[in-house]
C-alpha cells in the first residue's frame, strides 16, 4: 500500500521549488557546453534500453533533492525490493 503523503507538504518539495528558481534563465545548450560529460552523467543504458535524462535542466543537486523527495514520500517502502537506491 502506498503511504498517503502529499509530496507538496514535505521539506524536500520546498527545497525543490527553491532549487527550480536557480534555473529559470538556464539554457540547455549552455549546460552541455559547460559539461562535455553531461550525457554520460545523466543517462543510463541497460541492454538496448537507453534512458537519457541529460536533455532536462537538472544537476546532481536536482537528483539529490528528487531522491530526498522519494524518501520523504516513502516510495521505497511502497515498492520494496524494486527500488535500488
Amino acid at each position: 500500500m502506498f503511504p498517503k503523503i502529499n509530496p507538496a507538504t514535505t521539506p524536500s518539495w520546498h527545497a525543490l521549488q527553491q532549487h527550480k528558481q536557480l534555473f529559470e534563465n538556464v539554457r540547455m545548450n549552455d549546460l552541455f557546453f559547460n559539461d562535455p560529460e553531461r550525457f554520460n552523467r545523466f543517462s543510463i543504458q541497460m541492454d538496448s534500453l537507453l534512458f537519457d535524462y541529460s536533455k532536462n535542466i537538472i544537476t546532481e543537486n536536482t537528483l539529490e533533492i528528487l531522491l530526498e523527495l522519494a524518501r520523504d514520500c516513502q516510495v521505497k517502502r511502497s515498492y520494496g525490493s524494486h527500488v535500488y537506491w
